[in-house]
């Protein structure tokens, strides 16, 4: 099947992780299904057209749609090269505009709390769940890029971390000497409560002494910082903190990991709007 050939070749050339790959296989599957449930063709000019409508009234959001069009161009491109397909102009695919939304923060107070509240905190499984997004927070990790975090992973002389993003491609983080101590401390004393004794090299353990799952990382993510808090937000406030704390762009875009200088961006309006914010409200001249 065509489907299983393109899969394994992205799978094999762009080192996409598993549940990207199994994402564009649905979106393929429910792509040609659509096809031959409305007699349509891949050459048709109007199919993608009406591809559109069809995903639209399904109430799914833009950047939903937009996930499945990179799909189909890539699916496209591939049998065309294939000689399975001919006189596509994949460029004529296009996406549809997404008004982007800056992302929010958490304020410094709330992560002062949240590292105070771990210096205080007595309770095993709740300081284990506190340092977990105070390592987010220090480092702007991925949810993904933490649940796989492994001991090894972690530069202890040289203090920095050694991750693994998306599509496989290394990147180092530095850490600040307090987050070693505390991690140190961590592996010394609590994560022996959790491993128990099973073999495992993840830093973070769940409580059944096994790796973590993302859905995991979400819910204690809530309890910790409140229901509108999510693993993705720590990573967004560690961005727009160092930016306001003076870090360069270029700097930020190798630590997030991100391919683009474009995608880091965002973070500048983040920044600056909190700072117009936080003039307004001090400015002499900005109070009546």
């Amino acid at each position: 099947m065509l489907v299983n050939e393109y899969i394994c070749f992205i799978a094999s050339n762009k080192g996409l992780s598993k549940n990207t790959t199994s994402s564009y296989r649905r979106d393929l599957e429910e792509f040609l299904n659509f096809l031959k449930e409305r007699h349509l063709s891949v050459e048709d000019k109007k199919t993608i057209q009406e591809l559109k409508l069809f995903l639209g009234s399904k109430g799914l959001k833009a950047i939903s749609i937009n996930r499945k069009l990179s799909a189909i161009r890539g699916f496209i491109k591939f049998l065309s090269k294939r000689c399975v397909v001919k006189g596509i102009n994949t460029e004529n695919i296009k996406n549809i505009k997404i008004t982007k939304k800056l992302p929010r923060t958490i304020s410094h107070t709330k992560t002062d709390k949240l590292i105070e509240r771990y210096m205080y905190e007595k309770d095993i499984i709740t300081r284990r769940n506190l340092l977990i997004f105070m390592l987010l927070y220090a480092t702007g990790l991925r949810v993904t890029e933490l649940v796989n975090l492994k001991i090894g992973n972690i530069y202890w002389d040289e203090g920095f971390l050694k991750i693994r993003g998306k599509g496989s491609k290394e990147r180092v983080v530095p850490m600040a000497e307090k987050l070693i101590y505390i991690l140190k401390k961590y592996i010394e004393n609590e994560r022996p409560f959790f491993i128990k004794d099973k073999k495992n090299d993840y830093l973070f353990i769940s409580n059944r002494g096994t790796k973590f799952t993302r859905q995991a990382i979400w819910k204690i993510s809530k309890k910790i910082g409140g229901e509108d808090t999510s693993p993705h937000l720590w990573r967004h406030t560690f961005a727009t903190h160092l930016l306001e704390g003076g870090a360069s762009l270029r700097a930020l875009q190798k630590m997030l990991g991100h391919s683009s200088l474009t995608t880091t961006q965002i973070y500048t309006h983040v920044a600056n709007n909190l700072l117009t914010m936080e003039l307004s409200k001090k400015h002499p001249r900005s109070t009546k």
